[in-house]
């Protein structure tokens, strides 16, 4: 008789250890996420260009993924966007330019 192997069961802690290459089970992966956020933001670029000046309200990981994707050597955990504050960007040829944060 041949056994049936169940897959292993990502826990809290494997998560928490590693969570940009650990995915927990039945969750989007990090690479997901960040390829989700990305798409978006590039589909926005032209009425970004289009307007003086936007508001965009969003959760901390995905103005993480979005600093971290304009402004080169941003550690992801380093970045801390505070509560009741707001930061601003310049939009250039695709990219934030990063003017103010946490005002």
């Amino acid at each position: 008789m041949r056994m049936k192997l169940r897959p292993r069961t990502v826990t809290w802690h494997d998560w928490i250890a590693n969570p940009f290459d650990v995915t927990p089970n039945g969750a989007e992966s990090f690479a997901d996420f960040s390829n989700r956020v990305l798409t978006t933001v590039a589909t926005l670029m032209p009425m970004f260009n289009q307007t003086a000046n936007m508001l965009l309200v969003a959760h901390l990981g995905t103005l993480r993924v979005m600093h971290q994707a304009w402004v080169p050597g941003t550690v992801f955990w380093n970045l801390d966007f505070k509560a009741g504050h707001y930061s601003t960007y310049q939009i250039q040829g695709g990219k934030g330019l990063l003017q103010a944060l946490n005002r």
